[in-house]
C-alpha cells in the first residue's frame, strides 16, 4: 500500500517534476554511497583479517567496538565526527566546515560493523585449513591472503557491500548533519520535499531509493542462492 501510494503521487507530478535537478542528486547518492561502501568493506576486511588470528579477547573486543557505532543514532555519530574535526582544527590551525570527507568519515564509523560482521562470519565458515595448506606449500602470508582467502571470501564481501550500500543510499540524519552546503542526496531531497509539504514530489526520489534497494536486494538473494 505505501508503494502504491508513492506510485500514484509520482504519476500525478511526473510531467511537472524538475527532472533536470534529479540527475546530480542521483549521482551524489550513488557516488558517495559507493565510495563509502568501498572504504567500509576494505577497512572491515583489514580488521577481520587481523582479528582472525588475534587472541580471542582482542577479537571479541574489536567486534564489539565496530558494532557499538552501528547501534548509535546518526546524529550522535555526526556529533562525534564534528567534535573530532574541531579538536583536529585546534591542533593544526585550520577552519572547519562540513565536507564530503567528513560525510564519508561518518559513514565509515556508522556502518563499519555491517561489513566487519559479514566478513568475520565468512572467515569463521571458511576456517583456517585452506590458508594453512597454502602456507605449507610455500606461499607467503600475503600471497595466500590474496590468492586463496580473498577469492573464497568474495561472496561474504559482496553481501556486506550490498547491505552497506543500501543503508548508505537511504541514510538521512548523518547526511543532513555532515553534508556540505547545497549538497543533496536522494534521502535529503525526499526529506526537503516532505518538510515543505510537497508530498507528491517526494515520491520520485523515494521511489528511486526503493528501486535501487530492491535491485541490490535481488542481486544479493541470487548470489546467496548460487
Amino acid at each position: 500500500l505505501p508503494l502504491l501510494r508513492l506510485i500514484t503521487w509520482a504519476i500525478m507530478v511526473f510531467r511537472n517534476f524538475r527532472w533536470h535537478q534529479i540527475g546530480p542528486i542521483i549521482s551524489n547518492s550513488i557516488v558517495y554511497s559507493f565510495l563509502g561502501t568501498v572504504m567500509i568493506v576494505v577497512l572491515g576486511f583489514i580488521i577481520a583479517t587481523y582479528t582472525r588470528t588475534a587472541p580471542k579477547f582482542l577479537s571479541e573486543a574489536y567486534g564489539k567496538v565496530t558494532l557499538i557505532s552501528y547501534a548509535l543514532p546518526g546524529p550522535v555519530v555526526a556529533l562525534v565526527v564534528l567534535f573530532f574535526m574541531l579538536n583536529l582544527a585546534d591542533i593544526f590551525h585550520f577552519s572547519v566546515a562540513t565536507t564530503t570527507v567528513m560525510l564519508l568519515l561518518g559513514y565509515v564509523i556508522r556502518y563499519l560493523g555491517i561489513a566487519y560482521e559479514n566478513i568475520d562470519d565468512g572467515y569463521k565458515k571458511l576456517g583456517m585449513k585452506h590458508h594453512q595448506v597454502a602456507r605449507t606449500l610455500g606461499k607467503g602470508y600475503y600471497a595466500t591472503l590474496l590468492t586463496v582467502d580473498l577469492p573464497m571470501l568474495k561472496p561474504f564481501m559482496l553481501s556486506g557491500a550490498t547491505l552497506v550500500f543500501i543503508d548508505l543510499i537511504k541514510e538521512l540524519p548523518l547526511t543532513l548533519a555532515l553534508r556540505p552546503f547545497n549538497f543533496h542526496t536522494l534521502a535529503t531531497q525526499t526529506h526537503q520535499f516532505a518538510s515543505n509539504e510537497m508530498l507528491p514530489e517526494s515520491s520520485i526520489p523515494s521511489l528511486i531509493i526503493v528501486t535501487i534497494s530492491m535491485l541490490l536486494t535481488t542481486f544479493l538473494f541470487q548470489k546467496k542462492v548460487e
